[in-house]
């Protein structure tokens, strides 16, 4: 009873009920895989990867040959264990290929894993080892295989990929035609991909036509899913838009860029690119480039911190051409802006709301003519890299403070420093993410034995006093400022 009641309160979004069944269902001795699969899921999708990898193992003891479970076990020691997790995906490779009831879906899915991980880990001929020895059994699929093909398209310093990028590409034109027509927008949106991946933007965007051809031919189809169409238009043009960007199509590819707001994002944000939007659209209208003369608008943060302070760069623009400019902010930039704008905001052209002020009615809607998300000003104004940051620098300093602290840091050395250096070393967010975003200490231990001249203080936010009590313990001067709030106090 405890995995049935597991199950759907899983499925409901209810995972704290979840987790209380899941355990019960151990409790009382269940030993489906089912368990074992979903309970480790939950478990990671919280960030408690020891107990996910624990739940995992002890699924894999009563099951030793679920693929299911060894799925989910690898995926799970891919980011902090890749050789143990490209073990795992051979296994199931292994075990597929054994299976009397060949799973070609599973078998693609484990390949096109092994590619991604072997793509990750540098090892690109072993990469293309696996291919050659792996693609002869496969029929076809074509997502998968341009999965594989994307990858490959990161391999393509070396002529070993030719053979496996004809062979892939003849697969799939060979099975266009048995194809559906959601299969078929996915495959040219996807060879879109593939072509602006190689700076080929004349072949990517003949490839865009005929997938949004077909994806207007399916929504004209009432026997298909149109949302699974929907979904599939918005993630490509929003993986689309990060290439343009890089290629410095600001034209395109800030317009591909709109499409974050709708594509969908593992964690608490939900999309891409998340907002706190205090009016809906029929209460102000959203801002599509109009003339912003004598106009009012109000641009809402985005994203995170770095993103919100990036995008607000583009502000003295618009200030120039509107009436009045409203930013809607979170607590932690409010005292930055309201300072660095305090010219603005003293003869009228800028305010700076808070979401306190939306609560107590300080902010209407009829006090604007137009919204916008921060991000979504740059299609329409800044197509060139001349027109970006027009003034700079857009943020201040509490100068009295400054110098307080300054005076402070200074004074604790008997020989007064050459320079005051603030060190950062760990990005946030979920755990899959940090170490990306992240440099070892160790790696900052070595640099500042390169200057002992500088005094070097700590800006990072959480768990920062263990590190640098570690850098003081190893004869490095280091300042943890116990009275700075790094998370909460941005402007300190």
């Amino acid at each position: 009873m405890g995995l049935k009641l597991a199950l759907k309160a899983h499925s409901e979004g209810n995972l704290k009920l979840a987790e209380i069944h899941y355990k019960r269902a151990l409790e009382q001795g269940d030993k489906s895989h089912i368990l074992y699969q979903n309970f480790g899921a939950l478990l990671r999708s919280q960030d408690k990867l020891k107990d996910a990898l624990q739940c995992y193992r002890t699924g894999l003891h009563h099951f030793p040959d679920n693929v299911d479970i060894l799925l989910n076990y690898a995926n799970a020691l891919r980011a902090d264990f890749p050789a143990s997790a490209l073990e795992n995906y051979l296994r199931i490779l292994g075990i597929i290929l054994s299976t009397p009831n060949f799973n070609e879906k599973k078998y693609l899915n484990a390949l096109c894993n092994i590619c991604q991980l072997t793509h990750d880990l540098g090892l690109y001929k072993l990469n293309v080892l696996y291919l050659r020895a792996a693609l002869p059994p496969v029929k076809y699929n074509a997502g998968i295989l341009l999965n594989i093909l994307l990858l490959l398209d990161k391999n393509n310093s070396s002529q070993d990929t030719s053979f496996c990028f004809e062979q892939i590409y003849q697969r799939i034109q060979s099975s266009l035609l048995s194809l559906t027509i959601t299969e078929r927008a996915e495959f040219h949106y996807s060879l879109c991909q593939h072509f602006l991946n190689k700076k080929a933007e004349k072949d990517a965007f003949i490839e865009l036509d005929k997938a949004n051809t077909l994806l207007n031919e399916g929504l004209r189809d009432s026997s298909l899913d149109h949302k699974k169409l929907q979904d599939i238009s918005i993630c490509y043009h929003w993986n689309a838009s990060n290439t343009l960007l890089k290629m410095q199509n600001f034209q395109l590819g800030w317009q591909f860029y709109e499409y974050g707001l709708r594509t969908p994002c593992s964690g608490p944000q939900r999309w891409q690119r998340s907002l706190a939007k205090p009016f809906d659209f029929n209460e102000v209208v959203l801002w599509r480039g109009e003339s912003l003369n004598s106009r009012r608008i109000l641009l809402l943060e985005e994203q995170g911190i770095g993103d919100a302070m990036m995008f607000i760069t583009l502000v003295p623009a618009l200030l120039d051409e509107a009436q009045c400019v409203g930013l809607f902010l979170s607590d932690r930039l409010l005292p930055i802006y309201r300072r660095s704008f305090s010219e603005e905001i003293h003869n009228g052209s800028l305010v700076v709301y808070s979401r306190q002020d939306f609560y107590d009615n300080r902010l209407q809607s009829n006090a604007f003519d137009f919204q916008a998300p921060l991000g979504s000003i740059c299609q329409y104004r800044y197509d060139h890299p001349s027109k970006f940051a027009p003034k700079t620098p857009i943020i201040s300093t509490d100068t009295i403070t400054t110098e307080r602290l300054r005076d402070k840091y200074i004074t604790q050395r008997s020989i007064k420093p050459k320079k005051l250096v603030g060190l950062s070393w760990r990005g946030g967010g979920r755990a899959s993410r940090i170490k990306q975003k992240s440099i070892s200490p160790s790696f900052f231990a070595k640099l500042m034995r390169k200057y002992p001249e500088y005094q070097f203080i700590s800006l990072q936010y959480g768990d920062a006093k263990s590190v640098v009590s570690t850098w003081n313990n190893d004869g490095l001067d280091v300042i943890y400022d116990e009275n700075i709030n790094a998370l909460k106090d941005m402007d300190g």
